[in-house]
């Protein structure tokens, strides 16, 4: 049994890159042939598709009304991670998972924004469409994302974006409400429902298990 196992490394590290690429099904195996053989391969590039958040709904927050400063408070913190990863947004998403039902999604378009105004609005009018389409009821579990990322560091300003100057007002907004928080560290001021009074009534919906990332320390804020 000793010699099998010890054979086994032998035979890795002399297949052909193109075998290892197979075994493995993508190109972390020729990779992978690579390291063993000594080369700096490095950390492989990647780029981020969305930024999100879920969370399973207590018993008692389980119907629209109740449900929404949960909602609100989760995009809330996605939109703070936009901003702290440098990112803005084309598109929010909404699902709704429903007890005995299928699930509800809807999705809003944005205009590469990142501030939390411009967000909640989004969400309200994804909101109205779900209780206009009969779904507001037995939820158990909601999520929203944001996707279309586009580099916050390269937009520049639009004469005729939606919003026009109010939307510079927001941005400036959701930085100050930011600052006030880091300095803080903790969520001291918040946009309607997102202070610390709807968190208490809301619970801590701050970091969970995060399998694609590292929390960073606001998460659990």
């Amino acid at each position: 049994m000793s010699a099998l196992w010890a054979a086994r490394p032998r035979a890795l590290r002399a297949a052909r890159p193109r075998a290892l690429r197979a075994v493995w099904g993508s190109v972390h195996g020729e990779r992978l042939w690579y390291a063993l053989h000594g080369h700096d391969v490095g950390p492989l590039r990647t780029r981020r598709g969305s930024v999100g958040h879920g969370r399973v709904l207590p018993p008692e927050a389980r119907s629209a009304a109740s449900a929404r400063p949960w909602v609100r408070l989760l995009v809330v913190k996605a939109a703070r991670r936009l901003r702290r990863e440098g990112w803005t947004a084309g598109r929010l998403g909404l699902v709704v998972e429903r007890l005995g039902a299928p699930p509800w999604q809807g999705t809003e378009a944005l205009d590469r924004v990142n501030d939390d105004r411009t967000c909640l609005a989004a969400l309200g009018r994804l909101w109205a469409s779900l209780a206009a389409d009969g779904a507001g009821g037995g939820l158990y579990r909601v999520q929203v994302w944001f996707d279309r990322l586009a580099a916050a560091d390269g937009l520049q300003g639009e004469l005729f974006a939606r919003g026009g100057p109010d939307r510079e007002k927001a941005r400036a907004l959701s930085a100050a409400v930011d600052a006030l928080n880091e300095r803080y560290g903790r969520t001291v001021v918040g946009f309607g429902h997102c202070g610390d009074a709807s968190s208490a009534a809301a619970g801590y919906a701050g970091a969970k298990t995060a399998y694609g990332r590292i929390p960073d320390l606001e998460d659990f804020r």
